[in-house]
């Protein structure tokens, strides 16, 4: 048997062509989609990551959109123990007044909504086809913010729920930014919280919408991010130990293999250097004339590459 039979390797897609730096970015779902949003980051691409906060649900996070998009949508705000937040966003945004709230929520929305318009490719990583549903309303609430369990029924989205949303999303945002190409992928973060066997129904589902929406729309593909943790690493050492989150190695890995998928070789050897920046910009001197020479000499390295459109 030959070495590399030993390992299970993930055939990678080419996505959209050739992506370089005037390429704009835009990250949605779940928390493995703002990791992936920070390695955008670093390598100085133009990216924003999901306006409400991490969102595991596929039609929670289509909602998010549906918000950017259209800024006469009212948000759901509820009062807990005098804390204000809305149904419609992740557990970190909340106040202590309503009109604080709105505030904040307004102006994440307008921020990204210029964002989103001027787009060319969004990730949108799902993480769960669980959802929560307020008993009182039956409306789908896109994290629970700590209210008691009574307050809500968890059922498993349907393929076919989050396929038709879905459709009816692309229509607005074939109107709303007409070049938009997307990109579904299924977060490698296991919900053992759900259970296991719920953990691995729910990732099923997940993977059959993608795949169904890849099927029947030209403008979306799949990128097996799922795939490559689960298959390829296969160990708990690329996992937090809470033997859930992938680590910085498993992100650091499915980055580098997304890199040829999207990125021109141009584009990917400017990253190279800007990786070099990177490394000295984190460099720690004890002596101040030390510091002030490096300083010059990162300026002097961005400034050799000025002429692309990177966003330090």
């Amino acid at each position: 048997m030959e070495h590399r039979d030993f390992f299970t390797t993930v055939p990678t897609p080419t996505l959209f062509g050739n992506c370089d730096f005037s390429t704009r970015f835009g990250l949605v779902g779940s928390c493995f989609s703002e990791a992936m949003f920070q390695k955008f980051r670093r390598y100085g691409f133009h990216a924003w990551s999901s306006p409400f906060g991490t969102l595991y649900n596929p039609i929670s996070v289509m909602e998010e959109l549906r918000y950017a998009m259209d800024l006469s949508l009212e948000f759901t705000v509820h009062e807990q123990q005098g804390v204000f937040f809305a149904w419609e966003t992740a557990h970190h945004l909340q106040a202590k007044s309503q009109s604080v709230l709105l505030q904040e929520l307004e102006q994440l929305r307008t921020e990204h909504h210029l964002r989103l318009k001027a787009t060319n490719v969004l990730f949108f990583t799902v993480g769960s086809s669980w959802a929560y549903f307020l008993k009182s309303t039956g409306a789908l609430v896109a994290n629970c913010h700590k209210v008691p369990a009574s307050y809500f029924d968890k059922r498993l989205l349907t393929v076919e729920a989050m396929g038709s949303v879905f459709e009816a999303l692309l229509v607005q945002l074939q109107g709303f930014n007409p070049a938009l190409k997307i990109v579904l992928t299924v977060s490698p973060v296991r919900h053992l919280r759900d259970g296991f066997v719920e953990n691995s129904r729910s990732k099923a589902r997940l993977m059959e919408w993608c795949h169904a929406m890849v099927d029947s729309f030209p403008q979306v593909q799949y990128y097996p991010s799922y795939e490559m943790v689960m298959d390829e690493l296969r160990d708990y050492r690329f996992f937090e130990a809470d033997g859930v989150h992938p680590n910085e190695q498993a992100v650091r890995f499915v980055w580098e293999r997304l890199c040829p998928s999207v990125f021109s070789s141009e584009t990917q050897e400017i990253m190279g250097k800007i990786e070099t920046i990177r490394k000295m910009e984190s460099h720690r001197f004890s002596a101040n004339a030390e510091t002030e020479t490096f300083k010059r000499n990162i300026e002097a390295l961005k400034q050799e590459l000025s002429s692309y459109s990177i966003a330090w």
